[in-house]
C-alpha cells in the first residue's frame, strides 16, 4: 500500500470525529488524488484499504465489505449503499459455508467476551463476506501483510482481542490457523460493532458558555459540532451573565471558556477557545457515558509488582498467574488457559507493554495483575519486547462494563509519557495517577 495512502487511512481510523475539510486540509488531498489512490489501490489483496471521496462523503472502506466509518454528520454508510454508488465488485452473494463460519466465529467472541453480538446482522455480513476469500488464502497457505496491523493492534486491542478468539473456528474450517496480519482484518469487523454499541449512547444536551462576540461564540459552536457532533444533541450558546437564568433541566453538560462562580445543577467543563487534543480527549470521555468507568477496584494493589524479576515471557506469566492464584482470583487451570490465547496470535501490544489474557471468562470477577519486569523479554517471533505486563482476567458478570475498562485501560497504554512515567516509577500511585487521567476512550 502507498505509504501516503497507509499514513491517510491510520490518521483518519485514529480520529473518527474529523471532518472532510480538516483531514484533506492536513494532507492537502483533491478529489483527483484521493481518485488517484483509488486506482492504484491493490484490489487483489484482500482486506485492503482505501480512502474513498464523493459526493462530500469521506469514508474508509474493507474492499471485502466491511465498513469501517463514516466520517460526516450524515452517520455510516451502508455497504450495500457503497457498492451501488461505487460501483465496487464486492463479493455479494456468499456461500452458505461462509455464512455458517460467520456465525461460529460471532458465537466465538460472544462466549470469550460475554458481549452480545448474536443480533448484530451487519456484523455478521461483514465477517462473511471476508471470510469467502479468507477461506481460499488459508487453504493455498497464501500469505498477505497488513500495513494497518500495528494502528489496529494498539488502537483497537479489544478488537483484535475478539477477532484472536475466532481463530480456533477458522483452523477448523480451513484447516490453517490466521495470521495476526488477517486476525488484524477481521478485528476492524469487531471494531465497527463495538462502535455501532457506542452509537447507542443518548446524545449529550450541552449549553457553551462564551465571552467573546457572537460570531467567535458561532466558530467555537462549528468547532464543537464538528469535533464531537455524534455525541450532541443539542447545542446553547449563552453569555455568563444569561447562565445563571437559564433552564438546566434538559442539560447534561456546561461547556464553559469563561470562570463560573455560581453552583450549577449540572456538570461544569472548563474549556479554553481554542481547546487542544487532550481538552477534546477529555470532552470525549465524558460524553461517551464511558469515562466514569472506575479502574482502580480491577487493580488490586496487592497484584502490583514493581520490580518483578523474569528472564523469559514464561517466567513472567507463570509470576502474575500464581499471585492470581494464590490471591484466590483463579485456578490452577487459568495459566494453560493464558498459553491458549497466546497460540492464537500474540498479545504483544507495542511500545513495551503485553496484554496476556485467556480466550473465555473464568473468573469470579475481574482483575489485572501487572508486572513490571526488572528487563525487557522477548514477546513473541516478530522481536516484539514487553517490560511492562498486564494480566487481564475477565469475570463472568462484567459484560460491557468490561468493554469500558478494557478501551480505557487500552487508552493509558498508548500514552507512551503515562507508560514511561509508570515505569520510571514502578509504584503503584503511579499507576492510578496514569489510570485517573481522563484520556479518549478507545473501542
Amino acid at each position: 500500500m502507498d505509504e501516503r495512502l497507509k499514513a491517510f487511512t491510520a490518521y483518519v481510523m485514529a480520529h473518527p470525529g474529523a471532518t472532510v475539510d480538516e483531514v484533506a486540509e492536513r494532507f492537502s488531498v483533491s478529489d483527483r488524488t484521493v481518485r488517484d489512490y483509488r486506482k492504484r489501490a491493490n484490489y487483489d489483496l484482500a482486506g485492503a484499504a482505501e480512502v474513498v471521496l464523493s459526493r462530500g462523503h469521506l469514508r474508509v472502506e474493507v474492499v471485502d465489505g466491511a465498513r469501517l466509518r463514516a466520517l460526516i454528520a450524515d452517520g455510516p454508510v451502508d455497504a450495500a449503499q457503497a457498492v451501488e454508488e461505487e460501483g465496487h465488485d464486492l463479493p455479494l452473494e456468499l456461500s452458505g459455508r461462509a455464512w455458517e463460519v460467520a456465525g461460529s466465529m460471532v458465537e466465538a467472541a460472544e462466549e470469550a467476551f460475554s458481549h452480545g453480538f448474536s443480533d448484530d446482522l451487519e456484523l455478521r455480513m461483514n465477517l462473511a463476506r471476508h471470510v469467502e476469500p479468507l477461506g481460499e488464502r488459508l487453504r493455498s497457505g497464501e500469505t498477505v501483510e497488513n500495513p494497518l496491523l500495528g494502528d489496529v493492534k494498539s488502537r483497537y486491542p479489544l478488537a483484535f482481542a475478539m477477532a484472536a478468539s475466532t481463530s480456533g473456528v477458522l483452523e477448523g474450517a480451513y484447516g490453517s490457523k490466521p495470521s495476526d496480519d488477517e486476525l488484524g482484518y477481521i478485528a476492524l469487523a469487531f471494531a465497527l460493532a463495538l462502535e455501532r454499541g457506542r452509537e447507542r449512547v443518548p446524545r449529550k444536551n450541552i449549553v457553551v458558555v462564551c465571552a467573546t462576540g457572537h460570531t467567535s461564540a458561532r466558530m467555537l459552536e462549528h468547532r464543537i459540532r464538528s469535533e464531537f457532533g455524534p455525541q450532541l444533541g443539542r447545542v446553547e450558546l449563552c453569555d455568563r451573565d444569561d447562565l445563571l437564568f437559564r433552564d438546566l433541566s434538559h442539560v447534561d453538560y456546561v461547556f464553559t471558556t469563561v470562570p463560573v462562580d455560581a453552583q450549577l445543577p449540572v456538570p461544569t467543563v472548563t474549556i479554553s477557545y481554542f481547546f487542544n487534543d487532550s481538552e477534546a480527549d477529555r470532552v470525549r470521555g465524558l460524553l461517551s457515558d464511558e469515562g466514569d468507568v472506575d479502574l482502580l477496584p480491577f487493580f488490586p494493589e496487592g497484584l502490583f509488582f514493581g520490580h518483578l524479576s523474569a528472564g523469559t515471557k514464561a517466567e513472567a506469566l507463570h509470576a502474575l498467574c500464581e499471585a492470581a492464584r494464590a490471591a484466590g482470583y483463579v485456578d490452577a487451570g487459568f495459566e494453560g488457559a493464558v498459553w491458549n490465547r497466546e497460540e492464537a496470535a500474540s498479545t504483544a501490544f507495542g511500545g513495551g507493554v503485553a496484554l496476556p489474557h485467556p480466550m473465555g471468562r473464568m473468573c469470579p470477577r475481574t482483575f489485572v495483575a501487572v508486572g513490571l519486569l526488572d528487563e525487557p523479554v522477548l514477546w513473541d517471533e516478530s522481536g516484539e519486547r514487553a517490560e511492562a505486563v498486564f494480566l487481564f482476567g475477565f469475570g463472568e458478570g462484567d459484560g460491557e462494563r468490561f468493554e469500558g475498562l478494557f478501551g480505557r485501560l487500552s487508552a493509558f497504554l498508548t500514552d507512551h509519557d503515562a507508560v514511561a512515567a509508570l515505569l520510571g516509577e514502578r509504584v503503584f500511585d503511579a499507576l492510578a495517577r496514569g489510570l485517573s487521567t481522563p484520556r479518549r476512550q478507545l473501542p
